[in-house]
């Protein structure tokens, strides 16, 4: 009884810490389980059922109740893929699946103005979002943020072009958008290795976390990410936008106050952009 306590409560903080909501799903699905325990002998069937019923009800809840309960509580849901009138697409199924795409009425609003702006100067891309903030609680954390705490923070992926055929990527590379790093240039401020010099080892982590090398389908787009730069800044609703300070220096940015350096207590900034209200 004490190894399934314990072995319950690992499950229900794990999903806790993922989705926010999987973990009260998983207690709810409980009673569901025990049926099924008692009713297959077969353990492989026991065990696909359970996971069967869980899923089942967790999809149906993140779909349907939660974006409900959420826009209550002054939250709304990023869109599930692009369209005309909102380009703008998740860089995963799995951020929404997460729950992780969840935003203030307003900071949605900003979004599509952006994207819909950069979708004109555009046409061929659609914009891609990475973490956006959970549901519901403002201060409930979204590990591995420091931030994206209150619906107000938003990352979006930088703009990749193939160099082979000339063509934009419609994704970035890194699978979850975050690890793929734009590194300093020769001559260019290396705020990388300052953070990690005065001990900041996280600063750095999340490249250790992409398996995707140097590849010329995935070549930063300086003039692109220029645009979409420029049009989150003039945004009157953001009030703060992090890249890396090289990347605000050789895209010519250093007119924009927006644009600042995140500090090395995060993490570094030149594979995404956060921006905020």
């Amino acid at each position: 009884m004490v190894l399934k306590f314990f072995k319950s409560l690992i499950i229900f903080c794990l999903l806790t810490i993922l989705t926010q909501v999987g973990g009260i799903i998983y207690l709810l699905t409980k009673p569901l389980a025990s049926k099924a325990n008692k009713n297959i002998r077969n353990k492989l069937v026991q065990i696909s059922t359970k996971l069967a019923v869980y899923f089942t009800i967790y999809l149906f809840a993140c779909l349907l109740i939660v974006p409900l309960l959420a826009k209550r509580s002054g939250r709304i849901p990023l869109p599930l893929r692009s369209s005309k009138t909102f380009p703008a697409q998740p860089q995963t199924i799995f951020t929404c699946l997460m729950n992780r795409h969840y935003v203030r009425p307003q900071l949605k609003t900003a979004f599509q103005k952006i994207a819909q702006k950069f979708h004109r100067a555009y046409p061929t891309i659609s914009l891609n979002y990475l973490d956006a903030n959970f549901p519901f609680l403002d201060g409930y954390p979204l590990l591995p943020h420091r931030s994206h705490d209150d619906g107000e923070k938003l990352d979006v992926g930088f703009i990749y072009k193939n160099q082979l055929n000339k063509q934009y990527q419609k994704k970035t590379p890194a699978f979850f958008g975050y690890g793929f790093c734009e590194e300093p240039k020769k001559k260019e401020r290396d705020q990388i290795s300052a953070c990690l010099d005065k001990g900041y080892w996280q600063y750095d982590l999340l490249k250790y976390f992409c398996f995707q090398k140097e590849d010329e389908r995935f070549t930063f787009d300086e003039t692109a990410n220029k645009k979409l730069l420029q049009l989150i800044a003039r945004e009157k609703s953001i009030r703060k936008i992090f890249i890396e300070p090289h990347l605000k220096t050789r895209l010519g940015l250093s007119g924009f106050q927006k644009i600042r350096f995140h500090g090395c207590k995060a993490v570094r900034h030149d594979d995404h952009i956060h921006f905020q209200l």
